[in-house]
C-alpha cells in the first residue's frame, strides 16, 4: 500500500477488535513543528491476557501503560514511532520502534522496520519469560 495509507492506518489501529487488548489510547501532546515535522506523545492502555501465575510472579497488574512517541516527516514520506512501557520497569524494559518509509522504487509499496529491544531483570524463568514477550511482539508487530 502507499506510505500514506499505511501511517493513516498506523494512526488509527485502535480501538481495534482484532486486539483487543488495547483497551485506551489517550494523546496527550501533539504539534507541528515549524520544520514541518508532526510530533506526537500518546498513552496507550492495556489489558494483558497472561498466565495468572506470570502475573503473579513478575508482579503485572491490569491495566498496564505505555508511552508512544512519533514524528511524521511529509516531505520526505518518513515515519517514526517509539514506544516504551510505563509498569513493571523493576522487571522488564521494552523498548519498540517502528519505521515506515516510502519504498525507494515503488510508490505503491511502503517498508517498515520493526524493532524491539526487551531486557528483563531478575525475573525467575529468565528465558521462559522472555521468549513468552518476544512471541507476543512478534505475533503483535503485523
Amino acid at each position: 500500500h502507499t506510505w500514506d495509507t499505511v501511517v493513516h492506518a498506523a494512526w488509527r489501529k485502535y480501538p481495534n477488535p482484532l486486539k483487543p487488548e488495547v483497551t485506551g489510547l489517550d494523546v496527550i501532546d501533539r504539534k507541528l513543528g515549524e520544520d514541518g515535522i508532526l510530533r506526537s506523545k500518546r498513552i496507550l492502555r492495556t489489558e494483558w491476557s497472561i498466565p495468572r501465575w506470570v502475573s503473579n510472579l513478575i508482579g503485572l497488574q491490569n491495566p498496564s501503560y505505555s508511552y508512544e512517541y512519533s514524528e511524521v516527516r511529509l516531505h520526505d514520506n518518513h515515519m517514526v514511532l517509539k514506544s516504551k512501557n510505563l509498569n513493571c520497569t523493576n522487571f522488564v524494559d521494552i523498548d519498540e520502534t517502528l519505521v515506515y518509509k516510502r519504498h525507494p522504487e515503488n510508490d505503491e509499496k511502503t517498508v517498515l522496520q520493526h524493532s524491539a529491544v526487551i531486557t528483563m531483570h531478575g525475573v525467575p524463568l529468565l528465558d521462559y519469560c522472555e521468549n513468552l514477550l518476544v512471541n507476543t511482539f512478534n505475533n503483535n508487530a503485523y
